[in-house]
C-alpha cells in the first residue's frame, strides 16, 4: 500500500531537471530575438536602398532621360535621348524585359541619343539608362514611353 501511495504522490510531479531546461530555453529565445536585426524597429524584413540607389543623398544622379516623340505609335521607332551623364562613357539604354539593350557613347558633354527599333504594343513602358560605375552598372535615369494604338 505504502508503494502505491508514494506512485500516487508522484503521477503530479513534474521532473525539476525539466522546469529548469524550459527556463533555459526560454532565457535563450529572449536573448535571440532582442539581437534579431529587425527587433524593435517598425520596418520590413527588406532593407530600404541606400541613398544612392534612391537617387538622394550624396552622389545622386542627376542625368536626365527624354522620349520623342511621346506618346508614340506602336511598331514606330522612337529617339531616346538624355543629358547629364559621364562624358566619353558607354551608356546602356533599353525597356526592361525586350532585350537586348543598345549601347551607346556620351559625348563629351554627356549627351547621347539612341534611335530604339524594337516593336512595342500598345502599353506605358519604362525606359532606363545605365553607365558603369566600377565594376557594376548604375541606373542613371529612367523614364516612361507610352506606346499608343496606330
Amino acid at each position: 500500500m505504502k508503494k502505491l501511495a508514494a506512485l500516487l504522490n508522484q503521477t503530479g510531479v513534474i521532473n525539476p531537471l525539466l522546469i529548469l531546461l524550459a527556463i533555459a530555453g526560454v532565457i535563450i529565445f529572449i536573448l535571440i530575438a532582442q539581437t534579431a536585426p529587425f527587433a524593435g524597429k517598425e520596418e520590413t524584413l527588406y532593407p530600404k536602398p541606400p541613398a544612392e540607389a534612391a537617387g538622394k543623398g550624396k552622389g545622386a544622379n542627376t542625368a536626365i532621360l527624354t522620349v520623342t516623340p511621346n506618346p508614340v505609335t506602336a511598331n514606330t521607332d522612337f529617339e531616346i535621348s538624355g543629358d547629364k551623364f559621364s562624358p566619353n562613357e558607354v551608356v546602356v539604354v533599353g525597356v526592361p524585359g525586350y532585350i537586348p539593350f543598345g549601347q551607346v557613347s556620351a559625348d563629351s558633354t554627356g549627351h547621347f541619343t539612341y534611335l530604339y527599333t524594337r516593336d512595342l504594343s500598345p502599353w506605358t513602358y519604362t525606359v532606363e539608362a545605365y553607365q558603369q560605375k566600377g565594376k557594376n552598372w548604375q541606373l542613371k535615369a529612367s523614364t516612361t514611353v507610352t506606346v499608343v494604338t496606330p
